[in-house]
């Protein structure tokens, strides 16, 4: 027995080994692909811009996926340049607006995350805003902001449509990151006719899934962006207190299509799937989708590294 035991460590050290030695060459190759990006974007007429990159979140990628279909390339995430770098950086869709500082940001339909939030320092320029409530906020900072509002995401179905569609459930229920365990969201799951919608997907996968549903209840901002882009009546829900900025991102995107939305449906242990089908529905778009693609900057870099 003393025997198979030393063999049986010998061969997991050899499995973690292994496993480390495939974790340090997936470090290493994803190094080599941030120096290779970095390398051809310092040597290119390609675009620079910042998302959201923490926690997986299909609505963070729209920026790149955006930039991508309008310029023709896959832009370049800012943090990935060299040191040094002071060209522009396009800031796009997401509660962003608080994050970044410094020269050369260029703003288009980025929005804050609350009511008590600011940027950092002013903008290089201001294309466009995520909703009125945005712009109020950095006009009481002295900022200069058009009235050009809209979340980028409302014009993806100009570059993607879902491909033999198939009807999934009745109600698809799409929460925030914060919500994935809620004891709420697991009780609905598990009734007839819902099915839920995973935010940490690539975006294609969730339009997909979203068009397959009748309708969807939506605790993440994108999730009812999406539904309403493709036509798929939805309810905004609050499935806990967690999601940060009380219900500030939701006002100014539904002040921004002219909807007048109230707040959440606060799910609880009474909530059923026949209501959340009742609730749910498609707000008049009433936005110029070409202007805000109009508003949409030429962001090939000017400036390298000085």
């Amino acid at each position: 027995m003393q025997t198979v035991r030393i063999a049986d460590h010998g061969s997991a050290r050899r499995r973690i080994r292994e496993l480390a030695d495939r974790i340090a060459g997936g470090v290493q190759r994803r190094s080599s692909r941030l120096r290779e990006a970095a390398r051809y974007a310092m040597n290119q007429n390609v675009s620079v811009a910042y998302w959201w990159r923490g926690r997986r979140n299909f609505g963070d990628e729209f920026t790149s996926l955006l930039v991508e279909h309008i310029v023709g390339a896959r832009p370049v995430h800012v943090d990935d340049m060299p040191q040094g770098y002071s060209g522009p950086v396009l800031l796009g869709v997401g509660s962003i607006l608080q994050h970044r500082e410094g020269r050369g940001l260029i703003v288009w339909d980025s929005g804050l995350i609350g009511a008590d939030r600011f940027v950092k320092s002013p903008p290089t320029e201001i294309r466009a805003v995520r909703g009125p409530l945005t712009r109020q906020l950095l006009l009481e900072q002295g900022l200069t902001c058009p009235e050009v509002f809209g979340d980028p995401a409302l014009l993806y179905p100009r570059f993607y449509r879902p491909i033999e569609l198939v009807r999934g459930a009745a109600l698809g229920l799409v929460p925030h990151l914060v919500d994935k365990s809620d004891p709420q969201l697991l009780r609905l799951s598990a009734l007839e006719g819902t099915s839920v919608i995973d935010v940490q997907q690539h975006p294609h996968t969730v339009i997909q899934q979203i068009c397959a549903c009748q309708a969807v209840a939506s605790s993440s901002l994108h999730g009812l962006i999406i539904a309403q882009a493709y036509g798929i009546p939805a309810v905004w829900v609050d499935f806990s207190a967690d999601v940060l900025g009380g219900g500030f991102k939701f006002h100014d995107f539904f002040q921004s299509i002219g909807a007048e939305a109230g707040n959440a449906l606060q799910v609880n242990s009474k909530t059923t799937v026949a209501q959340l089908l009742d609730e749910a529905r498609c707000w008049p778009i009433d936005l110029d989708l070409d202007g805000l693609m109009r508003a949409f900057p030429a962001i090939e870099r000017r400036r390298s590294v000085e």
